[in-house]
């Protein structure tokens, strides 16, 4: 006689085969249909991807603004080559240790057509400048408020044209799009840009809605832009009220990029090493002393630069790898709120100059 458990160890086994051959004759009729449709297995909803009609949906304000901000952060101190580097190379607060001609060209202020270093940089600030512009007026659309991210849109868009007005020579075009049309600029002299500029750090101001990050740090945009126009009273009045302790600053991390300070000159065998007294009129970075005005907290290292001719490295110590960077800061609209000494010249569209020169605006914000 058979046991029972035997008799429902065997009913067991059964069941089991009965329903793996039901599921593979199941997945047999699937890939038959699938078979006849081989396109629609490609066809999957990935919800991490916006198409490009999903930006003008309230849905996709955020994303969008997000992004426009991402773009000011590489853009101006972003990896090895940004807007901060390029301009600290020909202000003398950096030498390129390296051996690439885009960099050894803009630290001897020789012009050249064709800058591969350069070139990422200029179309990156001028993403930024088409990317807010656009975002801004599919905000007002689709998401006006609060109206504080429509005013940071049009604080960074006011520092892009700041920063193109400072960093290239006269004739910058500024052209535009609306994601169908693209409507070439004009050659813009540089006061004109500098206009523009400030005509979107006042709307970044009315926008602001007390928000400090947009408030101060189009305040302290629309006085820089004031300076650069020779308006001295007039930035005085315009940064009057933004705390000393006010820092606008740039984000980093692991899944974005580099601090561009720390990265240009701190990590590893680095394209940039620190400098003081270079060339003729250089200032002095690296003093020590209370009379060589210490402007680069540093200490010394074994690192070699790119370039194996350049040893022992100095660090840098203000940055880390990704720590935030510094676009401005109410210590700089203290008083004497005085006009900027410029650091060298413009050169052609392509190749930076370091700005202002002095403690209020300094390229590497060390």
């Amino acid at each position: 006689m058979i046991k029972l458990h035997s008799i429902g160890r065997m009913m067991s086994v059964s069941s089991k085969a009965r329903t793996r051959a039901c599921a593979v004759a199941g997945f047999a009729l699937v890939a038959m249909a699938a078979g006849c449709k081989q396109d629609s297995l490609l066809q999957v909803t990935d919800p991490d991807i916006l198409n490009v009609d999903d930006y003008s949906t309230p849905a996709g304000a955020t994303p969008l603004r997000i992004g426009v901000i991402a773009n000011f952060n590489s853009a101006f101190d972003g990896g090895t080559d940004s807007y901060v580097t390029m301009a600290g190379n020909l202000a003398d607060e950096l030498l390129a240790s390296d051996t690439f001609d885009g960099r050894l060209t803009v630290n001897a202020r020789k012009s050249v057509e064709i800058n591969g270093e350069m070139e990422p940089i200029y179309r990156n600030m001028q993403r930024v400048r088409t990317g807010a512009a656009r975002a801004a007026a599919i905000l007002a659309k689709v998401a006006p408020t609060p109206l504080s991210n429509r005013g940071e849109l049009y604080m960074l868009l006011g520092y892009s044209e700041l920063l193109l007005a400072e960093g290239w020579c006269s004739g910058v075009p500024f052209s535009s799009e609306d994601g169908t049309t693209t409507t070439f600029g004009e050659p813009l002299p540089t006061d004109s840009m500098f206009v523009r500029a400030l005509a979107h750090f006042d709307s970044a101001i009315a926008l602001a809605e007390n928000v400090s990050r947009v408030l101060n740090g189009s305040k302290l945009g629309k006085g820089r832009t004031l300076l650069n126009l020779g308006r001295f009273a007039d930035a005085a009045t315009a940064v009057s009220g933004v705390p000393m302790n006010f820092v606008l600053t740039t984000s980093h991390s692991a899944t974005t990029n580099n601090n561009g300070a720390w990265n240009g000159s701190t990590s590893g065998a680095s394209r940039y090493r620190l400098m003081s007294n270079e060339g003729k009129n250089g200032l002095p970075f690296l003093g020590q002393t209370p009379a060589q005005d210490a402007r680069i907290n540093w200490a010394s290292s074994t690192r070699n630069g790119f370039s194996s001719q350049f040893t022992l490295q100095p660090n840098q110590n203000k940055f880390v790898q990704y720590g935030d960077g510094v676009v401005a800061t109410g210590a700089s609209a203290a008083p004497p709120f005085s006009p900027p000494r410029r650091g060298g010249r413009r050169l052609s569209p392509g190749t930076p100059i370091g700005g202002p020169g002095d403690k209020h605006s300094r390229s590497l914000g060390l």
